[in-house]
């Protein structure tokens, strides 16, 4: 008996042995057979095809998780809470867009850059800068509190004022994402962006289960935010020991970047200000539940953008002349399939998901459209990366006054649809300048 039993253990084992050789030696057939198909698919794409699969793995996965959840949260707003306090919601954070200015944006892009080459004590001075920047949005928000208590709206009063306590550090904390992405940590930066997105929109949605009321919403939404980055910093500086070395210019550069896009990020959120002052707070909800879908898309696309800027950023003038165009060509080909399919599955996807809002359904298969100039920000990227400052400027002020004309002209005679127009349309005489420098790295 005992030598039966050791006889069937000892079989057991064997064959458990035999089945993780097979399963091992399939892994590696597997990853071997993928890894050539990437390197012959790189006579296409002209592209480094491996390090993106490594990279755009793990953002993917972190963009479906974003998408899921602010696809989860869109129903949520749609179905919970009436047109009128969605669109004051959305109202409030155009505003707070705006008042986040001074917490100095563009210090991540350059930030990016900095790691990517080395220089990663520039960490600790970038965060204190951005706080110390920021808290003049913070009084500003309080200045907006302000002028709205003397004009009697409490409401929006006091959730300027909440508004005004988190903005000093809700997006200063985000540069440990601009460290991983220089540091090209994907997987480490994909998982803390989606363990963000998941609680805010786990907390958003079982708020707006309890209550529609706006100061609470509001609350949730900051602090949750606020916290949870400020939780992943402290992990990721624990986690991380950064060298000493520090870029002279990564600072000013990056005040540099904010300022240029100053004119860019109020005109950016006018669109919903004159919604709100022409149309009113439903229309406006009607506007944001159309551009949603294109939102979440172009986040797909986005994935690139921090697989490719530390790459812009080492790489010669010349080459990327004559290998950028190429890749944007191809990109746009992927674009086009992506719209035409959109508006074709639009329709169901308002009737089964947004039911209070089949008015947004032509107006999301126009905007759309705006995803066939999506390409043109790589060219963007590659004179952000070389430090271009003269062509970014150029860039950041002209595209903006022409939007700003056809925002201010079209919206009262069109609305949504002006609306729309005036966001497409500016993007042809951005490609044409961004055209126009990159030629000229």
């Amino acid at each position: 008996m005992e030598i039966a039993a050791n006889t069937n253990c000892a079989l057991k084992s064997n064959n458990i042995y035999f089945a993780y050789y097979i399963d091992t030696n399939m892994y590696k057939k597997i990853k071997i057979y993928l890894y050539g198909i990437l390197r012959k698919s790189e006579k296409w794409t002209h592209t480094d095809m491996v390090y993106l699969a490594k990279g755009a793995y793990w953002l993917t996965i972190a963009n479906i998780i974003s998408s899921v959840s602010a696809f989860l949260l869109s129903i949520a707003f749609a179905n919970l809470l009436l047109k009128e306090t969605y669109g004051l919601y959305t109202f409030i954070l155009s505003i707070v867009g705006i008042l986040t200015i001074p917490t100095m944006a563009g210090i991540n892009t350059a930030l990016t850059s900095s790691v990517a080459r080395g220089f990663e004590g520039s960490v600790i001075p970038a965060l204190k800068t951005r706080i110390k920047w920021g808290l003049l949005g913070g009084l500003a928000s309080i200045a907006v509190a302000g002028y709205y208590f003397i004009n009697d709206n409490i409401t929006l009063t006091i959730c300027f004022l909440i508004g005004g306590i988190f903005i000093p550090l809700m997006n200063p904390l985000t540069v440990y994402g601009s460290f991983l992405a220089g540091k090209k940590l994907f997987k480490e930066s994909s998982f803390f962006s989606s363990i963000t997105k998941i609680v805010a929109a786990a907390l958003m949605i079982a708020t707006l289960f309890i209550t529609s009321n706006i100061f609470i919403i509001i609350l949730v939404y900051f602090s949750s935010y606020t916290f949870m980055r400020l939780l992943i910093l402290f992990i990721i500086l624990k986690r991380h020991k950064t060298n000493d070395k520090k870029e002279a210019d990564t600072i000013s550069y990056g005040k540099h970047l904010t300022v240029m896009n100053v004119f860019g990020t109020i005109v950016n959120q006018l669109d919903k200000l004159l919604m709100w002052h022409f149309l009113g707070a439903t229309q406006l909800a009607i506007y944001v539940l159309a551009l949603a879908p294109t939102a979440q898309i172009r986040s797909f696309l986005d994935v690139a953008k921090p697989l490719a800027f530390p790459k812009l950023s080492t790489q010669d003038g010349k080459v990327l002349k004559k290998t950028l165009p190429i890749k944007m060509i191809k990109l746009l080909l992927i674009i086009i399939l992506i719209v035409v399919a959109f508006c074709f599955v639009a329709p169901y996807l308002y009737h089964l998901f947004f039911p209070k809002y089949l008015e947004s359904i032509g107006f999301a298969q126009f905007y759309i459209l705006i995803l066939l100039f999506y390409p043109q920000k790589f060219m963007g990227q590659a004179l952000t990366a070389h430090k271009k400052k003269r062509a970014l400027y150029m860039i950041a002020t002209i595209n903006p006054i022409v939007k700003l004309a056809l925002l201010i002209t079209l919206i009262p005679l069109y609305g949504i649809n002006g609306a729309i127009a005036a966001q497409i349309l500016p993007l042809s005489v951005n490609t044409v300048l961004a055209s126009y420098y990159f030629k000229k790295i």
